[in-house]
């Protein structure tokens, strides 16, 4: 039986619990697995945590599913006899099919009788000879029920079991205290693309450890993330980031594995990358709110010798370079300048062995000066040293720091979240509370962010045709007027489509690859002027928004912003 592969004891931690199970089963494991303890602290959290309607009558309509729904009742726990000190460990397999399947051991204390009483309640009851197992017939389920070594074992017999993986690994070191721990397969598409492996998880059900997440997907973790090269930058300003983000390892690595990894050529970042070398330690700080977008950033800089690089040899290329983008500089001196880029000031200061850059002009003049009050001091400067990638997210006025961490580990990736709360914010009220709230922010700004993934093809597709209907005028004089593609208006329903367009398309020799949007050019009569036209309904909700970018005007949405 199934039993075998249960571990023989859960009374460590959930972590040695889940180990366990992975050491001891030697056959593949299940799609699912979590481990969670003490029950106590669980029973604490799980009735603070809402279960969706659908989920209920999905639950209620299964034994196993009922008796998961009993334990959140207050109580209930310790009068069905189960011991709240030990943990908890359920298994689920095929979990996007109707023939989910399932396994929960429970610690027990009690006695045989309690678990007679509480199975009656599940449905119909078969006592087995020995007087410590049990099954329940509930109409086409299942259950499988047994009391030994202290566990109360549930087995729900249409349990499967999962293609082999290599979880034990990536559950080293992981913190051996109150939480739970998670293992499972990872099949997920994420747009275009599909992710595949191994994912391992820690909860932490107590303030003072981080969450931990470790990826094992099929393309190995390159070993450049393995541990931050150099401690952040020392940027400072009188006036505090709200969030803090520091890069470990060097901006020509990053640059690097863009290129390799994502197919990126780029002439541009390969000419930069040869000629300066970018060293770890690049600060990012951002201030107020990041969706308005004031930054400053601090950049070490040496040359491709490894020398302390002479920044205000950058000045007049960059100069240059803005020029030619088609953004004006507006000011220029010894130290720095300041260019006009989006319709927002673009400053730049440079120093020994360092150029700082932002929207923010005056944290950016204080950074290069090493005016004010250091970004990130004291514990922070000690996790941003650790994580090759930190982010430390500062709420002041709500005595909150968040810390999120990415690196490699062997070839998985591994990613660490921990909020650092005063005392009184740790208890499970206060906890549960902040995890509700950050779930609802969490699922409306994915929908938001998710929505403008799909209009930045708008700004991408309008821009290369405005840029292309000029190049075609340099050539002929003409501009041409070009009729919706790759497909009217009314035909827009949220997902793309391949190109298709008329003869006329041809003469911008525009390559543009599948869209969800139509685009359209308008001449004036005198063939003077021209504006594009995009619309796009990228939330799928039947109402498209539109966009027009004139001739020699900016890109503007018509519609209301809400509209996506």
């Amino acid at each position: 039986m199934l039993w075998t592969l249960l571990p023989a004891a859960l009374a460590t931690s959930p972590v040695d619990a889940l180990d366990r199970f992975l050491e001891e089963a030697q056959v593949p494991a299940p799609e699912f697995m979590v481990s969670c303890g003490p029950l106590e602290r669980v029973m604490e959290y799980a009735a603070l945590v809402p279960i969706p309607p659908g989920a209920v009558d999905k639950l209620s309509a299964d034994p196993a599913g009922r008796m998961l729904l009993s334990l959140r009742e207050p109580g209930n726990a310790a009068r069905m006899g189960l011991d709240l000190q030990g943990h908890v460990l359920m298994v689920f397999d095929k979990m996007k099919s109707d023939a989910t399947g399932a396994a929960m051991v429970f610690p027990f204390s009690g006695s045989p009788e309690q678990v007679t009483s509480l199975l009656e309640s599940l449905g119909p009851v078969i006592p087995g000879d020995d007087g410590q197992s049990w099954q329940i017939m509930s109409g086409s389920e299942e259950l499988d029920v047994s009391l030994a070594g202290g566990q109360l074992r549930v087995l729900d017999r249409s349990l499967a079991r999962g293609s082999a993986d290599a979880r034990t690994a990536l559950l080293d070191d992981l913190p051996e205290v109150e939480g739970c721990a998670i293992a499972m397969e990872l099949d997920e598409k994420m747009g275009e693309n599909k992710l595949t492996g191994e994912v391992v998880a820690f909860v932490p059900l107590a303030g003072g450890s981080p969450g931990i997440v470790r990826l094992a997907l099929e393309e190995p973790a390159p070993p450049m993330f393995a541990a931050s090269q150099r401690p952040p930058s020392s940027g400072s300003s009188s006036e505090r980031p709200s969030v803090v983000v520091s890069l470990g390892v060097s901006l020509n690595e990053v640059i690097g594995l863009m290129q390799d990894v994502a197919d990126i050529d780029n002439a541009e970042l390969t000419m930069v990358s040869e000629w300066i070398t970018f060293e770890p330690g690049l600060v990012v700080s951002v201030f107020g709110e990041p969706k308005q977008g004031v930054f400053a950033a601090v950049m070490p800089l040496t040359d491709a010798d490894g020398n302390s690089f002479n920044t205000r040899r950058l000045l007049r290329p960059l100069k240059r370079g803005l020029k030619e983008q088609g953004y004006p500089v507006e000011r220029v001196d010894k130290d720095g300048l300041v260019a006009l880029v989006e319709g927002r000031e673009l400053h730049i200061r440079v120093a020994p062995g360092r150029v700082v850059a932002g929207t923010h002009g005056q944290a950016v003049w204080e950074a290069a000066l090493g005016l004010g009050e250091p970004w990130v001091s004291g514990p922070l400067t000690a996790f941003a040293s650790e994580w090759p990638v930190a982010v430390v997210a500062t709420r002041p006025e709500q005595q909150v720091d968040v810390l999120l961490g990415l690196r490699s580990r062997g070839e998985a990736w591994e990613l660490s979240l921990e909020a650092r709360l005063p005392e009184e914010m740790r208890s499970p009220a206060a906890l549960g509370a902040m995890a509700g709230m950050a779930m609802m922010a969490a699922r409306e700004n994915f929908s938001q962010m998710a929505a403008k993934a799909r209009t930045a093809e708008v700004h991408a597709t309008m821009a290369a045709i405005h840029m292309a209907q000029h190049a075609h005028a340099a050539e002929t004089d003409t501009f041409l007027a070009l009729s919706p593609a790759p497909r009217a208006p009314g035909a827009l329903d949220g997902d793309a489509v391949s190109w298709e367009a008329d003869a006329s398309w041809g003469q911008l020799g525009l390559a543009l690859d599948d869209l969800r949007g139509s685009y359209w050019v308008e001449v004036s009569s005198d063939g003077a002027d021209f504006v594009v036209h995009g619309m796009i309904d990228a939330d799928g909700d039947g109402v498209p928004a539109h966009y027009q970018h004139a001739m020699n005007g900016e890109l503007v949405q018509t519609t209301s912003p809400e509209v996506r």
